[in-house]
């Protein structure tokens, strides 16, 4: 359930079905807005704006706003992978862009986190691909403080081996933490917390 606005009793919900990407609103109106879906996820920006991404089952991405009852298309691309192949689909917005994740298995041992950076202000698309993470252990992406951290065990090394990364927002691509990044970020996170 996504409430748009504190102050508004109207409220979405937003859900897949037989591969159809549905709306729904308080008032139980079942709107289709889009066939042949793969996949998709969406958040709320500060605006009270829902941000949707969807694959669909041809392998493009699309990105859309839904404002005043209307989708409305952002940005789509081709990926060059097989839509059915895509797990995990996930947003993670920053102050100045929003960050697609999703993962595919490359064999048993392991699998690729494909990102996706589209910047909200000059409209610009980074790709990036960490490879050898471990299939059998699940990553955590988090975002904090406008900074994007990853984890995983690297397949290539052990699987005990935990490799922790982070995204450099400047030149667009993932970068190994330092114990000095990982005090700064830690810094930067528990001075952002707000005590009651």
């Amino acid at each position: 359930m996504i409430d748009s606005n504190p102050n508004y009793t109207h409220s979405l919900n937003f859900f897949l079905k037989n591969k159809c990407f549905y709306v729904k609103d308080s008032f139980n109106n079942i709107r289709k807005l889009i066939e042949d879906i793969h996949t998709y996820d969406f958040y709320i920006d500060k605006y009270q704006i829902p941000h949707i991404c969807l694959v669909d089952l041809s392998g493009v991405l699309h990105y859309f706003i839904y404002k005043d009852s209307t989708l409305s298309s952002i940005n789509k691309f081709k990926l060059n992978i097989l839509s059915k192949k895509i797990k995990n689909f996930s947003l993670y917005p920053l102050d100045d862009s929003l960050n697609i994740f999703f993962h595919i298995n490359l064999n048993n041992k392991s699998s690729n986190i494909y990102h996706i950076n589209f910047n909200f202000y000059n409209d610009k698309v980074s790709h990036n691909i960490v490879k050898n993470v471990s299939r059998y252990s699940k990553y955590k992406i988090k975002s904090s403080n406008n900074h994007l951290i990853c984890c995983y065990n690297d397949s290539s090394i052990n699987s005990n081996s935990l490799v922790s990364i982070y995204f450099n927002d400047l030149n667009k691509s993932w970068e190994k933490l330092n114990k000095l990044d990982t005090i700064y970020l830690l810094f930067k996170f528990c001075s952002s917390l707000k005590y009651e």
